[in-house]
C-alpha cells in the first residue's frame, strides 16, 4: 500500500526528524468569494503527488532523497483570527526545528501566519505570484481574507515583489505607484531587473491563478492571460539560484472532477523542492 504522504514515500524518506522539507497541509476555506473548493486542495494534491516521477531530468537528481515529511491533515475552521493562530502554531513547530516549510492551501489568507513566523527569523523579501494584488484593506467587511492578505503583510514589511498581476480593483489602482509590480504581460522583461532588489532571504507565495487557465484551470478566481509553465519555472529557478529561499506556499487551487490541476500543482511543488536541493544556500 502506498503511504499517505506527499509522493507516497517510505518511512526512511518521510520521517519528521530526518526530513529536510515539511509539507503543511492547510485546508482552510472561509473567505473565498467566487469558486469554492480550496479546502479540498491539500488532500487532492497529496494524492496526486503519489503518481509523480521522482527523478527530475532537468536537475539530474531525485529530490525526495532529501526527505519530505507530510504533517497530518487536520480540519481548520472558525473565524479568521482564530484559524490563522492555529496555522501559525503549526508553522512555528516546523521553523523552530530548522525544517524548510511548504504550506499547501487552502485560501491565500494562509500566507500571513507562515510569513509572520519566518519574518521573526529572517529579514525577508516576499515574492508574490498571483493574478491579483490581494491588496484591498478589507473585503466584504473582513480585513483578514484572501483579497486583503497582502495589505496585512505590508504591515510587516514593504519588501514585496508582485509578479503575474493582470487585474486590479479601483482601490488597488491608487497604490500601484508605491509598490513593485511585474505585470503578467511584461514578466520576463521586467523580472530580471526586479529580483536584484530582493533581500538575501526570500519567501515565495504562489497563488496558482498566476498561471494561464490552460495550465491550471481549476482555481478560485481564474483570469485569462496568465503565465505559462516554462516561463514560471524559468523565473522560479532564477530566484532559487540567486537567493536563499526559506519557504513557500501554494494556494487557491479549487479542484474539480478531473485530476489535471492537482497533478500539475503537485509537480510544481516537487520541482521547487528540487530547486532548493540543487541550489541550496
Amino acid at each position: 500500500m502506498i503511504p499517505e504522504n506527499f509522493c507516497g514515500l517510505p518511512e526512511e524518506y518521510s520521517e519528521f526528524e530526518s526530513s529536510r522539507f515539511v509539507i503543511i497541509p492547510v485546508p482552510y476555506e472561509r473567505t473565498v468569494s467566487y469558486l469554492r473548493g480550496v479546502s479540498f486542495a491539500p488532500s487532492r494534491i497529496i494524492d496526486a503527488s503519489k503518481n509523480l516521477e521522482l527523478y527530475d531530468e532537468e536537475l539530474e537528481l531525485s529530490p525526495f532523497e532529501c526527505g519530505i515529511h507530510t504533517m497530518p491533515l487536520r480540519r481548520i475552521s472558525g473565524k479568521p483570527d482564530r484559524a490563522l493562530t492555529v496555522i501559525e502554531n503549526l508553522c512555528r513547530k516546523v521553523v523552530e526545528n530548522d525544517k524548510f516549510p511548504i504550506l499547501v492551501g487552502g485560501e491565500h489568507t494562509c500566507t500571513l501566519p507562515i510569513f509572520k513566523v519566518l519574518s521573526e527569523k529572517y529579514s525577508l523579501s516576499l515574492v508574490h505570484f498571483d493574478a491579483h494584488l490581494d491588496l484591498r484593506d478589507s473585503y466584504l467587511g473582513e480585513k483578514l481574507c484572501h483579497a486583503s492578505v497582502m495589505a496585512r503583510i505590508y504591515e510587516i514589511t514593504d519588501n514585496i515583489l508582485h509578479i503575474g498581476i493582470r487585474t486590479i480593483c479601483e482601490e488597488e489602482s491608487k497604490k500601484i505607484d508605491k509598490i513593485r509590480i511585474v505585470w503578467a504581460k511584461d514578466c520576463i522583461k521586467d523580472f530580471e531587473r526586479e529580483i536584484k532588489n530582493l533581500n538575501k532571504e526570500v519567501y515565495l507565495s504562489i497563488d496558482v491563478d498566476v498561471f494561464d487557465p490552460s495550465v491550471i484551470p481549476d482555481v478560485g478566481t481564474p483570469e485569462p492571460g496568465g503565465i505559462g509553465w516554462y516561463e514560471m519555472l524559468y523565473m522560479l529557478s532564477k530566484i532559487f539560484k540567486k537567493k536563499n529561499v526559506v519557504g513557500f506556499d501554494v494556494v487557491e487551487l479549487a479542484p474539480k472532477k478531473n485530476t489535471y490541476s492537482e497533478f500539475t500543482v503537485a509537480k510544481l511543488i516537487y520541482k521547487l523542492i528540487g530547486y532548493k536541493c540543487r541550489w541550496s544556500k
